[in-house]
């Protein structure tokens, strides 16, 4: 035994020793070089958007010399981009390139044209897969955004996004089966219904294959007789089927998919959203329903890394179908699918509850009331049980809905995020201003609430009809009655925020980003804000108890917002220490209910229901679960019941909106599906507000008013590139083109203003509730 516990201990010496040599080895470029690349390139931002050349070229000089040589070995090593999750291998050259980027633009904006040529063909040249991280949330490739500089340098234009062929077709389906519904007992047996150990176990396969049609599970086999599939199938091997998914070219798309090696589940989820874009809605139904009896609980990872649980998309797009389509007589009866420990990125201890409900046809009465206010009488909600506040109250009812009250009178958020950028402006490039204060023709009034005009004939000129009426006007017109504003980092102008309340009754929803992108907190953008730092929480503090002596005893606050999505992490730990975070966000809370005199509600703003459950245990002095949620046109897919279940608050969706913009679209078709999402997700809504549906919802925020052009990279250019993935038009985010207004060719901002559909679908929704 002595000889044994002697080896060991010379075992766990020489592992210490290797751990320490490791660790020497790990800090030896910081202890040689003294500051991090990652470091240097925060300072070459922040010298460049203070406009301090010098600086900048000290800075990024500094950096390419100690970094280049490992830079270009990690280059060396590339021929495409890393893979999603794998950018921060290559960090070194990615911040060298950067370094270089910063470089070359600080030239630029000195105007010395050749120098910025010469030093963005580096980049080109030397480093044609680096990436930097936009604090957003994505990676931009550096070498395509210096390309763009330099042929804008080198022609005096910005190029333009080079249009592809776009390829339109619709599916003729070669077997469509029975018609709905499609009784699923006589071919099967469900087991479980309603627990975690769902099953349906089908018995007669042949049968239940021909009664559902081809493509939908389990029919596999018709698809190999269809003359249209025996014509293109040769083909199909060379094309993506992601890629294909989000074009018009519906027919090849709908035969990739049905034989696309992904998990049934998802095969077949995505069948049905090709078949509905075909307005073949019957056969989309039954695709998606499928989904809900074979697999309930598969599911997929969205662009932010959080679980998307693909039955519970299913489910809700059948209700939006069946809503859509009342011809079809049809209901979904039953149907829910609980998961319970869904509200964080682990999905190994999820446990879902699934009952796939049953379509049915609908009654004589049922018929009736579909066309009533959201499908359904409006519920009885009994004595108020719970209310807290002044002037602005929350109270809640017998039957556990929840209101907002403003003078004792109930009142639906319909609200905006207002905050217009003038053409040309970028934070990242420190030229940004507060159009609170912002006057760029000196006349004395401010800018965009006063003096905006609406271009009715969209020639980009102001005629002589077209008189300013100014952004608050248009709103009101709008039925807009608030606005959200953080109190960082512009000290706005109370007089504006007080005219816009006391001339066109537009509350103002103030909020404090709590330490999001660093703001308030005082940290440096490499280690974000801590939440358990003590001078970190100390900064923070100051900052809200700042905005609350502010703004307090102004009557044009309607309530206060913490936070923006700080859960998804950037320039914060919010997403590693929830935890924390929350504890903090309620910490905030509380001092706030002791400084407002009026005790006003104070809601959060976090992103989607991530981390829901943690909010629910932390957040006992949290008012409202606000959120920003961006789920698709069919709404917000079970958002509500979940908060309801979990945390019992009221809920607001602090943002929502699409881009008017997708690939293969014309503006007028992008216009009106942007349109119809924003009406579904109104619908949602107000379908879950008190007395219907989860009873919880107080309203929503609409992102955003006007369009900006900042958001990639290029400022004076309104950019067509897709940003990230997500539910919308062609199954990307267009960040620059999410306004209800548009600024036209750019030419008149901040003044110009082209309404698009969704400000008259607003119009016509918000004047008549």
């Amino acid at each position: 035994m002595r000889k044994i516990n002697n080896k060991n201990k010379r075992v766990k010496k020489s592992l210490l020793y290797i751990v320490l040599l490791s660790s020497i080895f790990y800090l030896l470029p910081s202890l040689c070089y003294g500051q991090d690349s990652g470091e240097l390139v925060n300072k070459g931002w922040s010298a460049l958007g203070k406009r301090d050349f010098e600086k900048v070229r000290e800075v990024t000089d500094d950096c390419i010399q100690k970094y280049q040589e490992k830079a270009k070995e990690q280059a060396s090593r590339l021929n495409s981009f890393p893979a999603k999750g794998e950018e921060d291998q290559y960090k070194t050259m990615n911040d060298v390139a950067t370094c270089y980027f910063i470089k070359a633009e600080s030239y630029m904006r000195e105007d010395k044209k050749e120098k910025a040529v010469e030093v963005f063909q580096e980049v080109v040249q030397f480093y044609p897969y680096a990436q930097s991280f936009d604090p957003r949330g994505w990676y931009w490739s550096i070498k395509e955004k210096a390309q763009k500089s330099i042929n804008k340098l080198i022609t005096g234009k910005i190029e333009e996004e080079e249009l592809e062929e776009v390829i339109i077709s619709q599916i003729d389906l070669y077997d469509p089966g029975q018609d709905l519904p499609i009784d699923y007992e006589k071919f099967g047996e469900f087991k479980g219904v309603g627990t975690e150990n769902y099953e349906y176990i089908i018995e007669n396969p042949i049968e239940l294959a021909e009664a559902v049609g081809e493509a939908i599970y389990p029919n596999t086999s018709a698809v190999k007789f269809d003359p249209h599939y025996q014509e293109i199938k040769n083909k199909l091997h060379k094309i993506d089927h992601w890629k294909v998914l989000n074009s018009r070219n519906l027919n090849v798309a709908f035969y990739k998919w049905v034989k696309t090696p992904e998990p049934t589940g998802i095969r077949q989820f995505y069948i049905g959203e090709i078949l509905e874009k075909s307005g073949l809605i019957k056969h989309a139904i039954k695709a998606y329903y499928a989904v809900l009896v074979h697999f309930p609980k598969t599911y997929g990872w969205t662009y932010w890394n959080t679980p998307w649980y693909v039955g519970n998309a299913a489910l809700y797009r059948i209700k939006y179908l069946l809503r859509k389509h009342p011809g079809l007589n049809l209901k979904l009866e039953g149907a829910e699918i609980t998961v319970v420990n869904g509200f964080d990125n682990n999905i190994r201890d999820d446990i879902f509850i699934v009952n796939p409900g049953k379509l049915v046809k609908k009654t004589f009465w049922e018929k009736i009331f579909c066309k009533k206010t959201c499908n359904q009488k409006k519920r009885k909600l009994g004595k108020i049980t719970n209310s807290f506040g002044k002037d602005v109250k929350l109270v809640q009812y017998e039957n556990g809905d929840w209101q907002l009250l403003v003078d004792d009178k109930p009142f639906i958020l319909k609200a905006i995020t207002y905050d217009p950028t003038q053409v040309g402006e970028s934070p990242d490039e420190g030229t940004m201003e507060d159009w609170t204060r912002q006057d760029v023709n000196n006349n004395g009034i401010i800018d965009a609430p006063f003096e905006a005009w609406l271009d009715k004939n969209e020639n980009n000129q102001k005629d002589d009809d077209e008189k300013r009426i100014g952004d608050f006007q248009l709103m009101a017109d709008m039925g807009v009655n608030a606005i959200r504003l953080y109190n960082q980092p512009f000290r706005r102008n109370k007089k504006i925020i007080g005219q816009m309340y006391e001339k066109y009754g537009i509350y103002t929803l103030m909020g404090d980003f709590l330490g999001k992108y660093t703001l308030g907190s005082g940290a440096d953008w490499e280690k974000g804000t801590d939440y358990d730092n003590p001078t970190h929480q100390k900064n923070m503090l100051k900052s809200v108890r700042e905005m609350v002596e502010t703004w307090k005893d102004e009557d044009a606050i309607l309530f206060w917002i913490l936070g923006n999505e700080n859960v998804y992490g950037l320039g914060c730990n919010a997403d590693k220490k929830p935890a924390s975070f929350f504890k903090f966000a309620n910490k905030a809370a509380k001092l706030i209910k002791k400084l407002d005199p009026r005790q006003r509600p104070v809601a959060i703003a976090s992103g989607d229901t991530l981390y829901l459950d943690i909010f629910a245990k932390h957040c006992p002095d949290i008012d409202i679960f606000g959120t920003n949620s961006y789920r698709g046109k069919y709404g917000f897919l079970g958002l509500f019941n979940d908060v309801k279940r979990v945390s019992g608050k009221p809920a607001i969706i602090t943002e929502y909106g699409a881009p008017s913009y997708g690939k293969g679209y014309t503006n007028k078709e992008a216009q009106s599906l942007q349109a119809e999402y924003h009406d579904s997700c109104w619908h949602d809504l107000k379908c879950n507000s008190v007395g219907y549906g989860a009873g919880n919802v107080l309203g929503g925020m609409v992102f955003e008013w006007l369009d900006e052009w900042w958001k990639a990279y290029e400022p004076h250019y309104h950019d067509k590139k897709a940003l990230f993935s997500g539910a919308f038009l062609d199954g990307y985010m267009y960040e620059e083109w999410l306004g209800l207004m548009s600024q036209g060719d750019g030419s008149k901002s901040p003044f110009l203003r082209q309404p698009k559909k969704s400000y008259f679908k607003y119009k016509e929704l918000w004047n008549t509730d």
